[in-house]
């Protein structure tokens, strides 16, 4: 009688640890789930645009490999992952709570790529030429001679 309560409290007590750590066959929370879904995704890209236009390579073992260096960075088992997705793709109000986010997390990590690489002024610094640069002082004509103008 003793053996069955101990054995019953320690099914029960693995049953209840199954959200809350990430040993085999333990779903993932939403924000554990949205990080490694957006590093797998990444893979996939890269893999898609990249390693498959590279013929000396395996696109999909090259992509296995860039999955479990996912998992290890989240510390993660691949077994996890995907008992968690499949989670997740059943309880669709969950999963559309993980994608909204990471269309969110997306747009910013856009919109940060713009403002680095433009500045916002740009534009209004370009479209005010100097009065200079508007007036051609020379102009090449067919026959590559060139005829000077005087402002």
């Amino acid at each position: 009688m003793m053996k069955g309560v101990v054995v019953m409290l320690a099914i029960l007590g693995m049953m209840g640890c199954e959200n809350n750590g990430n040993s085999s066959g333990r779903i993932l929370d939403k924000q554990k789930m949205q990080a490694v879904m957006w590093d797998i995704i990444g893979a996939d890209v890269f893999t898609e645009q990249f390693v498959k236009k590279d013929s000396s390579k395996n696109p999909t073992m090259e992509n296995i490999q860039l999955q479990n260096k996912i998992f290890a960075i989240h510390h993660v088992s691949r077994a996890d992952y995907y008992k968690s997705y499949e989670y997740y793709l059943a309880h669709t109000d969950l999963m559309k709570t993980i994608l909204d986010s990471m269309t969110a997390k997306g747009e910013r990590d856009r919109m940060k790529i713009v403002e680095q690489h433009f500045d916002r002024n740009y534009l209004k610094k370009d479209s005010v030429a100097r009065k200079d640069s508007t007036v051609r002082k020379d102009t090449v004509t067919s026959n590559n001679s060139v005829h000077r103008y005087a402002n």
